[in-house]
C-alpha cells in the first residue's frame, strides 16, 4: 500500500506540475496575485480585433485595386506607344509630327469668356480667388481637349491596328451557397445583388433585374 500510496502521490504532484506549466504557458500578466490568461485577454478584446481584421481586409482590398489601376494604366500606356509608333512609321512621319497633326491642331483655347464661365459653373468646388483660378481654370480645359484629342486618335488607331487586352479584371470571391437563388447551377454568368428594401435606386433596378431575368433565363 505504501508503494502504492508513493505512486498515488507522485501521479498527483505530477499531474499538478503539468497543469500548473500549462497555466503558465497560458499566462499573460499577474495582478495582486491574479492570474490573467490569453483566452480572458483574447476574449476582452475580440471586438478590436475583429475590427482590426475588417481593417486588413479593407486595406488588402484597396491594394489590390490600386495594383490593378496601375496595371492597366501602364498597359494602355504601353499600346498607345506602339501604335503611334505604328501610324507615324505609315504616314512616314515622327510620333512629334503625327501628335502634331491628331492631337496639338485640334486642341481647343478656350477664349476669357469661356474660362469664366466654366468657373462661375464649378467656383463651390474651387478653394482659391478668381484670380488665382482663372489661370488654372484655362490649363485644365486646354489638357481636357488634348486627352480628347489624343483618346479619340487611340481609339481609331486600335480599331484600324487592333487591340486585345488579356489583362484579367480584379475579382471578389463571393460565398452565395445558401441563399436564395434562381437559375441553374452552372450558369457561365452570376448576378449576386445586395439589396435594401427601404432603398429607392435598389427598386429602381428591379423592373432591369427582371429583363435580365428574362432575356438570360
Amino acid at each position: 500500500m505504501k508503494v502504492h500510496h508513493g505512486l498515488i502521490t507522485f501521479a498527483v504532484l505530477a499531474f499538478a506540475g503539468i497543469a500548473s506549466a500549462q497555466s503558465s504557458s497560458d499566462r499573460i500578466a499577474v495582478v495582486n496575485g491574479q492570474v490573467i490568461t490569453q483566452q480572458e485577454l483574447e476574449k476582452a478584446a475580440d471586438a478590436d480585433l475583429k475590427g482590426l481584421e475588417t481593417r486588413r481586409l479593407q486595406n488588402e482590398s484597396t491594394l489590390a485595386q490600386d495594383k490593378q489601376r496601375i496595371l492597366t494604366k501602364t498597359l494602355e500606356d504601353i499600346a498607345a506607344e506602339k501604335l503611334i509608333d505604328a501610324e507615324a512609321a505609315k504616314q512616314k512621319k515622327t510620333k512629334a509630327e503625327l501628335l502634331q497633326a491628331e492631337v496639338e491642331s485640334n486642341v481647343d483655347i478656350p477664349s476669357k469668356e469661356e474660362v469664366e464661365a466654366f468657373y462661375e459653373a464649378n467656383k463651390d468646388r474651387i478653394p482659391i480667388p478668381k484670380e488665382q483660378a482663372l489661370p488654372q481654370v484655362k490649363d485644365y480645359m486646354v489638357e481636357r481637349s488634348r486627352a480628347g484629342s489624343r483618346d479619340m486618335l487611340l481609339a481609331r488607331l486600335k480599331k484600324e491596328y487592333g487591340f486585345k487586352s488579356y489583362l484579367e479584371p480584379l475579382r471578389a470571391q463571393l460565398t452565395t451557397e445558401g441563399f436564395p437563388s434562381r437559375g441553374p447551377a452552372n450558369a457561365p454568368v452570376t448576378i449576386v445583388e445586395f439589396s435594401d428594401f427601404e432603398c429607392p435606386y435598389c427598386g429602381g433596378l428591379f423592373p432591369t433585374l427582371k429583363q435580365v431575368e428574362k432575356n438570360y433565363p
